[in-house]
């Protein structure tokens, strides 16, 4: 597995990048591979059957790792992450990222990139383009 580094730095230090530290991060426990029934929440399973039966291929895959900082990219803390990647047949595409009880990220990215708005909008995209 490929290593990650993130610039580590300190108040004292976070003007002059020269005194940055690279440090290593840590590796997932458990790295992305398709997920098991158990490991899929409630709310990810009526979002994958909405998708399914409005004809959308849908594969749903799990991780356990590190959750990093937005701004530092430092490590926080470990999180379950489920990821929902969504084909129609007519070449559309969805995903959504799944960690901390819901959907945190949900884009549709054919024929346009855009956010959607969490789990109702995300539904609501997938059977309406269904």
């Amino acid at each position: 597995m490929k290593t990650i580094y993130w610039w580590k730095c300190t108040p004292a230090t976070r003007h002059n990048p020269e005194r940055w530290d690279r440090v290593s991060y840590p590796a997932p426990e458990v790295g992305a591979r398709l997920a098991l029934d158990g490991e899929v929440p409630r709310g990810a399973l009526s979002v994958r059957r909405a998708a399914q039966g409005a004809g959308w291929v849908v594969v749903c895959t799990y991780a356990r790792g590190w959750l990093s900082h937005a701004r530092s990219g430092a490590p926080l803390r470990v999180v379950d992450s489920l990821a929902l990647r969504m084909r129609h047949p007519d070449g559309r595409r969805a995903v959504a990222v799944w960690h901390d009880g819901g959907f945190h990220v949900a884009y549709r990215i054919l024929p346009s990139l855009g956010r959607l708005d969490g789990v109702k909008g995300l539904t609501t995209f997938l059977v309406a383009s269904g």
